[in-house]
């Protein structure tokens, strides 16, 4: 579905924040020169003080990168508005994949961002630097953090809402609702999107 594809493009945006310097051209971060008795140790870092929450409780994903489509059993993909056809893409250059059909002609995505962005500090980072179009902290996706974000465009009101959760440290899985209008999920894809994201997450819990 369009809608939803200018994900990608935030997902390259994480991965060459990711390997940029802080001080790179663009971003000044100004350090004074230290006096002869000047202590460094107590100069703040450049780049600012929000960071991801930790995550506590990092989940085993090996046979979810290698079968994507699996983060979603046929029951949850009912429960989840009739989502059919699992497409799953394990060569993906970001990260595997798989994306169900919705009855009404939308979509929903499961991604795994594996590309060296950080996972959800990388993507606290992207946002310092380059404001994404929303970005919206979400303390407990059935016991992980998240962010509701897209760095492209706001489409909240028009159908589509992604979401980001961090599931270890370096890792992240993303949710993405994507709803025409006959839908009757158009109106709030966010709620649907946690929901989605919750259920992944507790297969991969229920997998350890």
């Amino acid at each position: 579905m369009r809608r939803h594809r200018t994900w990608g493009i935030f997902v390259g945006s994480v991965i060459l924040l990711a390997g940029c310097s802080e001080t790179q051209a663009g971003i000044p971060s100004p350090v004074p020169s230290p006096g002869p008795e000047q202590d460094t140790s107590a100069v703040p870092p450049a780049s600012g003080s929000a960071r991801a929450p930790v995550v506590a409780n990092p989940l085993d994903a090996t046979k979810f990168l290698e079968a994507p489509c699996s983060l979603l059993t046929e029951d949850q993909a009912r429960e989840a508005g009739d989502l059919s056809d699992p497409r799953p893409d394990v060569a993906n250059a970001q990260g595997p994949e798989c994306e169900w059909r919705e009855p009404n002609g939308g979509d929903l995505k499961l991604s795994f961002l594996t590309a060296g962005a950080g996972g959800l500090d990388g993507l606290y980072r992207s946002h310092e630097v380059k404001p994404l179009a929303y970005f919206e902290p979400v303390p407990d996706v059935a016991g992980y953090p998240g962010v509701f974000n897209d760095g492209a465009v706001d489409r909240r009101k028009r159908g589509s809402c992604s979401l980001s959760v961090g599931v270890r440290d370096d890792l992240l899985l993303t949710a993405v609702a994507g709803y025409d209008s006959p839908s009757p999920r158009y109106s709030n894809p966010c709620s649907a999107a946690q929901e989605v994201a919750e259920m992944a997450v507790g297969t991969m819990r229920g997998s350890a």
